[in-house]
């Protein structure tokens, strides 16, 4: 009678955990990175809706309301001059904030960067005072995505 091999030796199993470790350090650095774009995207969505919805806002109660960010010491600016944070505010000019956004709820080290000043104002009719375009940055670790914001309120997306 033969013996009923069941199971797996010890070399065999080492083989596959060799092989799984090859694979793991292998793709690595290809999901990290993936993983910093899905995050960096995701924050572009978020802060697309939510300048739709300060444009909204200030159309619907006929006043002033602003996207203002809040600078940050680990969100330095990448080009001189402009100012970069993870957290912004919506609501009217000295007024309550009616939506509080941290760009870094879901993880990660996202920074928002603006061109201009710290804050993105919609007047009554949903257009930006001084009719110039705003680019607006979402960055983290060298993944980076762009909104411009048209002088009419309107946002582009580059994919």
């Amino acid at each position: 009678m033969g013996a009923d091999r069941r199971g797996f030796t010890l070399a065999e199993v080492l083989v596959v955990l060799v092989i799984v470790g090859i694979l793991y350090t292998l793709g690595q650095p290809r999901m990290e990175r993936w993983t910093r774009h899905a995050r960096v995207r995701a924050a572009a969505n978020q802060l697309a809706c939510d300048l739709a919805y300060a444009r909204h806002a200030a159309v619907q109660r006929g006043g002033r309301v602003e996207l203002r960010l809040d600078p940050s010491a680990d969100c330095p600016p990448q080009r001189g001059g402009r100012v970069a944070g993870h957290v912004y505010r919506i609501g009217p000019r000295g007024g309550e904030t009616a939506r509080r956004v941290d760009l870094r709820h879901g993880g990660g080290r996202l920074c928002l960067e603006m061109n201009q000043s710290a804050a993105v104002a919609f007047n009554s009719r949903g257009l930006l005072p001084g009719f110039t375009n705003r680019t607006l940055w979402v960055s983290e670790a060298g993944v980076r995505d762009s909104l411009t914001l048209s002088a009419v309120g309107r946002v582009l997306r580059r994919f």
